[in-house]
């Protein structure tokens, strides 16, 4: 144990400086997010592309870098593999590889729990943002280990990388040639939705990271990750989502604020800001908002189905006004764009206050003075009667039957 814990010791020394850089840039990306959402309707800023810079290039370049120079200096292919000359045993050495790696996932949950915090997660969310951070960082590594432990070093690893996407490349164009051939395989794959293709890869990590670790059979690793490979490219099948899936599941809480520019409010990690509210628009009450909500419990579904995954829940907004008791119900107009940072999910929308939208009482007249005594609610709900649940969450009882 004492050896295990002195490599542990010795590989996080080692990357102490990459590791520094790697919590620079995770906290970069949750800083710009945040400014992001403060500049409001601009929409598609500066912010929000350094944001994604960050998340979509640094983060991943750096968790793969990491990787990288946790195996170069113990290769276990190549002719370089010196501890091999030591008294260390393969098992031990991958013992404590395993545990530095194990580390390595607990950092971005370690920087972004103040930040989920500050952002009002429940204790359950935050158990949920965890185990989605852990699962995306893991499959980012799971990717990239069995080309790291057939790479004896850092430019070989680059080269071997190159190699792969050379192969994705090719085969894209040959099965675009071929018109969208699909093989056994494939139907296979696309029949248990991707189910297939993920545990054939953890096997693969499994068996190829145990082989070069305890016997170093460079070449069987090899022949084991081209016909992965090539199962992979041939079976992948993101569009086979079934007609259903489950609902996502989350808290469904109830926002209010006054329908005023500037006002704020936030619970359970949902926060809505009003930047804009225009009283005298065409189409009637006019009010912009900045919003963030939660978005962790899609994370399975996307990753093995792609893009789609369940239904949403409902969410509701609606005028309120504790004065003449008065409820009306908004039209909502969604950026197409929204800016995802470490499950939480920041989108612009526009709430329109139409007369078709009353839902107690009458449509006001005077608009820019019925604004002032005005509260804006939202609710999120599951439910399948949601609209009946959302008007009593307003606390007032609809006169008029959805």
């Amino acid at each position: 144990m004492n050896l295990t814990g002195h490599i542990v010791r010795k590989d996080l020394f080692r990357l102490r400086w990459l590791l520094v850089l790697w919590v620079l840039a995770l906290v970069a990306r949750l800083t710009f997010a945040d400014l992001q959402a403060m500049a409001g309707e601009s929409g598609l800023g500066i912010f929000r592309f350094a944001a994604l810079t960050f998340g979509g290039w640094f983060l991943p370049a750096l968790g793969i870098g990491l990787l990288m120079g946790l195996q170069s200096d113990d290769p276990v292919s190549g002719q370089e593999a010196f501890w091999i000359t030591r008294p260390i045993s393969g098992g031990r050495l991958l013992a404590a590889k395993s545990l530095t790696l194990a580390l390595f996932l607990a950092v971005p949950v370690a920087v972004t729990l103040p930040w989920w915090l500050l952002h009002g997660y429940g204790a359950g969310q935050v158990a949920q943002a965890a185990t989605a951070t852990v699962a995306i960082q893991a499959s980012l590594f799971l990717l990239a280990v069995p080309i790291v432990v057939i790479s004896p070093n850092g430019s070989r690893f680059i080269l071997n990388l190159a190699a792969v996407a050379l192969f994705f490349g090719l085969a894209e164009l040959a099965w675009w040639m071929m018109g969208n051939y699909s093989s056994a395989v494939g139907r296979i794959v696309g029949e248990s939705r991707g189910g297939f293709t993920i545990a054939l890869w953890v096997t693969v990590v499994i068996t190829t990271t145990l082989i070069q670790y305890l016997t170093r059979r460079t070449w069987l690793s090899v022949a084991i990750l081209a016909v992965a490979l090539v199962a992979v490219r041939n079976g992948w099948s993101p569009n086979a989502v079934p007609a259903e899936l489950a609902p996502v599941t989350v808290p469904a809480p109830v926002l209010h604020l006054p329908l005023k520019a500037g006002t704020r409010a936030a619970r359970l990690g949902t926060a809505l800001a009003v930047q804009d509210v225009q009283g005298n628009d065409p189409r009637g009450v006019l009010a912009v908002v900045v919003e963030s909500t939660p978005d962790f419990s899609a994370l399975y579904d996307r990753l093995l189905y792609g893009p789609q995954h369940g239904k949403e829940p409902r969410e509701f907004y609606f005028a309120v006004n504790r004065r003449d008791g008065n409820v009306i119900q908004a039209e909502v107009a969604r950026e197409d764009a929204s800016l995802k940072v470490a499950t939480l999910r920041y989108f612009v929308s526009t709430l329109v206050f139409s007369p078709a939208g009353t839902r107690r009482g009458s449509y006001p007249q005077d608009r820019p003075a019925w604004i002032k005594d005005a509260e804006l609610v939202k609710v999120v709900s599951n439910d399948g009667d949601a609209l009946r649940l959302a008007l009593a969450a307003t606390g007032l009882e609809p006169a008029v039957s959805p």
